[in-house]
Formats: C-alpha cells, sequence, structure tokens
C-alpha cells in the first residue's frame, strides 16, 4: 500500500461493512477468509511477498491477550516454505494485554518489545524442504518464543 508499507492479515469482522472495509484495503490490510481455506487466506499475503512488499505475520494466527504464547497456524510455514529467501524478522511483544480500555486513562501500561536478527528461512531451517509446513512454522516461531523467553 503507499499508505501504510507494512501489511498484513486481519480479522473479516473488521472487513464486515463498507466503510471499515475500504479504510482497512486502503491501508494494505488482507481478510483472514476465516473457515474458508488456507490458499484463500493466504492469496493476499502471497502476491504482496511476490511484489516484494513487507507482511507482518502473527504466528499463532491472532494477536495474543496474554503473557504466554500459543502454538503457530500452518500459514507462516507455507509463506517460509515458498518464499525462502524473504528475510524474516522475529519481533517478541509482551504486556498488550493490559493496553486497552479504561485502564490508559489511569495507568500507561509497561509493554516490551524486542526485535531479533532478520534471517531467511535457508538460514534458519537449511533442510527446510525436507520439513512439513507445520515444522516449519515451529522453526520460524522459535526465534519468536526465544525473544519472548527474554522479555
Amino acid at each position: 500500500s503507499r499508505v501504510y508499507p507494512l501489511r498484513f492479515i486481519m480479522k473479516d469482522a473488521f472487513f464486515s461493512n463498507f466503510f471499515s472495509r475500504a479504510i482497512f484495503l486502503s491501508l494494505g490490510c488482507f481478510p483472514a477468509y476465516a473457515k474458508q481455506g488456507i490458499d484463500l487466506s493466504l492469496r493476499g499475503p502471497r502476491e504482496a511477498l511476490a511484489s516484494g512488499e513487507v507482511v507482518i505475520f502473527f504466528p499463532e494466527g491472532r494477536i495474543i491477550n496474554e503473557e504466554q504464547l500459543t502454538e503457530p497456524k500452518v500459514g507462516i510455514g507455507i509463506l517460509a516454505k515458498e518464499y525462502p529467501d524473504v528475510p524474516i524478522i522475529p519481533v517478541a511483544i509482551k504486556g498488550t494485554n493490559h493496553a486497552g480500555g479504561l485502564s490508559l486513562l489511569f495507568k500507561r501500561p509497561k509493554i516490551s518489545l524486542l526485535v531479533g536478527k532478520p534471517r531467511t528461512l535457508r538460514q534458519m531451517a537449511p533442510h527446510y524442504a525436507d520439513k512439513d509446513a507445520l515444522d516449519v512454522a515451529q522453526e520460524v516461531f522459535s526465534s519468536v518464543s526465544g525473544l519472548f523467553d527474554l522479555l
């Protein structure tokens, strides 16, 4: 998007009416197409990566509102296998579950962020071609979980 250079998948509910859909599409967001198949969900990110754009991906399939990580979804593994030379920058964020609502008026939450070193899938897992997409997702996710443990 020319408006916002970082693109990411968003919950379908954000695209439910004309105005929010127009705003989020103009910002370069992709609908998740929940329960409509992984290929449809990844169509937008694939096109963006193929044209050299930056795609933000939450490996767990959503923003987590907890202090602990859950398991990664297969989508990040599929994209990483299809684009093994695209740099992946792991980012860990902690404390967002305390940000929001009326609490912001009274207290600023402590949010911690740690950015790791960019690495391609070839660098992370040289034998990635022999692995299935969920194993690759776990490999990519381990770089995020390693950072999360340092926060």
